[in-house]
């Protein structure tokens, strides 16, 4: 996975992963992303785990250079002892991003609809970022309080940073860093 997560680059992994769930031995994905859409790495996160379930051999994440965002997300798809960083890897983890304008204008009674649907759209994000960054930090010692502090402006970790606090497995090569 190399460049912005959208429909495009989601389509051809998608596609991939089919062709991955038959292929014997262990797999790596290499990500390598400024991030992007946060359904379409949720959709990438759910393809990678059932290619994990329906697979022999270990299928790892290996994060290169830059995971930001989206990227971070389709990272959480895979257990904290199966994703790898290279030493010069950099993530960044923020919260779920909205913008949007809602324009009232009429009567109030009338407004209230779109209210209540801004409300709902806000709170159905909320409730998919806690799960993603739930999935995210199990088995790390990184509490969900402290992660969506730091990801409400953006959290900038180093490899090594991401190796101490258990994030992911260690750095590859194995022994760098």
């Amino acid at each position: 996975m190399f460049g912005d997560i959208e429909t495009a680059s989601a389509e051809r992994l998608l596609c991939r992963m089919e062709e991955l769930a038959q292929e014997e031995g262990d797999l790596v994905l290499e990500v390598t992303t400024i991030g992007g859409d946060a359904e379409m790495a949720r959709r990438i996160v759910l393809d990678i785990e059932q290619v994990r379930a329906r697979r022999g051999g270990r299928f790892l994440c290996l994060g290169k250079t830059i995971v930001y965002s989206a990227g971070v997300t389709i990272m959480s798809a895979f257990p904290r002892a199966d994703r790898w960083l290279s030493p010069d890897t950099r993530l960044m983890i923020h919260g779920r991003q909205l913008e949007k304008t809602l324009t009232l204008s009429g009567p109030m009674r009338a407004s209230l609809p779109q209210i209540d649907g801004l409300h709902a759209e806000i709170r159905n994000g909320l409730q998919l970022e806690e799960e993603g960054f739930r999935r995210l930090i199990e088995g790390s010692d990184i509490t969900l309080d402290e992660l969506l502090g730091k990801a409400t402006h953006n959290w900038y970790l180093t490899a090594q940073e991401a190796v101490e606090r258990g994030l992911v497995a260690g750095l590859y090569p194995l022994g760098a860093g």
